[in-house]
């Protein structure tokens, strides 16, 4: 007995499911009930005996052939003579699998009770019925529904949730899918997380590249000018720039751990804006804002420095005009905002759009790196938004979690 299966959301074909049931288990069930005197065929759509009392018959055409027992088969009922017997051809049709019952009844049984022989052949008659329909739904849905458990648990893991896990008790071929699912998910974790980790490596050395990178001349004119003042008897003043340089320098050694409160990162950029006044004294100004309470936060170390770097640049280049910087941090309901904000000559079209793409020119670097490094820490949800115009200023917004 076989029956095709289809999915029974889109109704696409799924497999063939194929029933093997004894004969003798199938004759048994109906045998039970046979009048006396009786004989039953069942027979398939080419009017094959597929079970019968006489077992030598089964395989056998029924029939004097092909064509005579189709036309046989084609009425519900039929007088035939078998072995100098009359009797009364009774046939129901299994359209479902193409078979029929045939039941041959002497005519003289006929004359006893109708009713009883009407109830035993209905009860016959869904015996089989019955019995057909539980092993094909119980079959089927041993097949079908782990299938769809696997197919809808591909799909989580299409959507990126690598958390899912098949519950494997099975011992056969669906068994071994199952556990070759949770091996593959298992193995794509383990990947994902070793991509992350060397990523991060990277970042972290690319982090002491520009750590190491600090501006010669930075160093340079840092030095002449706490030497300046010194000679001019400046000695609070020398002093204090002296203290602000080897704090930043602090803050450039080598961490155990790369992330830094925030307060700190505000101090390491607030020491580097004093060296740089000494550099170009009256040139421009920077105004802190940050809210008290995102004081603990912490954050990727060195984030803060390239950015306020360019903005001083930035604000420089514009003739006739004072620098004015401002830096604000503020807790929102789902994440926190650190915003740098210029006067300067801001950015064409054109440059904002490449500003962070990987192939842009050496100055942006420090722009790429502060981005990748955020997002490497956070997912991509995370990082920097550029606003600017050209002879207006520039505004980098630190979009982080809360």
């Amino acid at each position: 007995m076989g029956r095709l299966i289809k999915d029974l959301i889109i109704g696409k074909p799924l497999g063939v499911l194929i029933i093997d049931i004894s004969e003798t288990i199938l004759y048994d069930r109906y045998s039970e009930v046979l009048t006396e005197g009786s004989c039953i065929y069942i027979v398939d759509e080419e009017g094959n005996i597929i079970s019968t009392k006489d077992k030598r018959l089964i395989g056998t055409n029924y029939g004097l052939g092909i064509k005579n027992t189709k036309h046989l088969l084609n009425k519900e009922n039929h007088r035939i003579t078998r072995d100098n017997v009359k009797n009364m051809q009774v046939i129901s049709r299994l359209n479902e699998y193409g078979w029929a019952i045939v039941e041959e009844i002497p005519l003289s049984i006929i004359r006893q009770p109708v009713e009883a022989l009407t109830e035993k052949a209905i009860l016959v008659l869904l015996l089989v019925s019955i019995v057909s329909i539980i092993v094909s739904y119980r079959l089927s849905v041993g097949i079908t529904k782990p299938i769809l458990n696997i197919k809808n648990s591909m799909n989580e893991v299409m959507e990126g949730n690598l958390n899912i896990k098949i519950i494997d008790e099975r011992f056969d071929e669906i068994g071994q899918l199952e556990k070759s699912f949770n091996g593959m998910v298992s193995w794509l974790e383990e990947s994902i997380q070793e991509i992350k980790k060397q990523e991060k490596q990277k970042r972290t050395a690319e982090l002491s590249f520009l750590q190491a990178q600090i501006n010669p001349h930075f160093l340079y004119n840092t030095l002449s000018g706490i030497r300046f003042l010194v000679s001019m008897n400046k000695t609070e003043e020398a002093e204090e720039m002296l203290y602000r340089f080897t704090k930043l320098l602090r803050s450039l050694l080598p961490k155990a751990s790369e992330m830094i409160r925030l307060e700190e990162e505000i101090e390491n950029i607030k020491n580097y804006t004093e060296l740089q006044k000494l550099r170009y004294p009256d040139c421009f100004e920077v105004v802190y804002d940050i809210d008290p309470e995102i004081n603990d936060f912490k954050v990727p170390s060195f984030i803060l420095q390239p950015i306020l770097e360019n903005a001083i640049l930035y604000s420089m280049e514009k003739e006739d005009n004072l620098g004015e910087i401002s830096v604000s941090g503020y807790k929102q309901k789902d994440c926190i905002k650190i915003i740098i904000e210029d006067n300067g000559i801001g950015m064409s079209t054109n440059k904002l759009e490449t500003v962070l793409n990987k192939e842009a020119s050496i100055n942006s670097v420090g722009l790429i790196n502060v981005q990748e490094r955020i997002q490497l820490n956070y997912g991509s949800n995370y990082g920097l938004k550029i606003e600017s115009a050209e002879g207006e200023g520039s505004k980098i917004t630190f979009i982080l979690p809360n």
